[in-house]
């Protein structure tokens, strides 16, 4: 799938499971998804891929084509997508907040650290 959408305009959609399982069979998704956009590419020598993918846009999933061996669907971007407006005080909520998770999960694995970084720019 990966690389039949770095051969068009390297965007695909990730919608999260809500049954079945994740490969090898068919699974129901949600109705909601994000377009994302694929960046520093790097494919391996062994085949597999890195990369990183940068969430674009809200789209609601209109009717699925495809199911194997991967979802295709004609989808709506969502119209509120242009319209919104995140106070910087929400924003730097949510960093506090994700620092704090960053420290218990490190925490969890027995590691520390003292300052988690959130980058500033996506």
């Amino acid at each position: 799938m990966i690389n039949e959408c770095l051969n068009k305009d390297a965007r695909f959609g990730i919608v999260l499971i809500k049954d079945g399982p994740e490969v090898g069979g068919p699974a129901i998704t949600y109705d909601m998804g994000t377009i994302a956009t694929a960046r520093d590419i790097k494919h391996l020598p062994d085949g597999r891929i890195l990369m990183n993918a940068f969430g674009e846009y809200r789209f609601k999933i209109i009717q699925t084509i495809q199911t194997s061996p991967f979802i295709k669907a004609l989808v709506e971007i969502d119209s509120e997508n242009d319209q919104e407006n995140i106070p910087d005080s929400d924003i730097e909520k949510f960093c506090n907040t994700a620092k704090t998770h960053i420290k218990n999960l490190l925490g969890l694995k027995g590691g520390w650290v003292q300052e988690a970084v959130i980058p500033k720019t996506p």
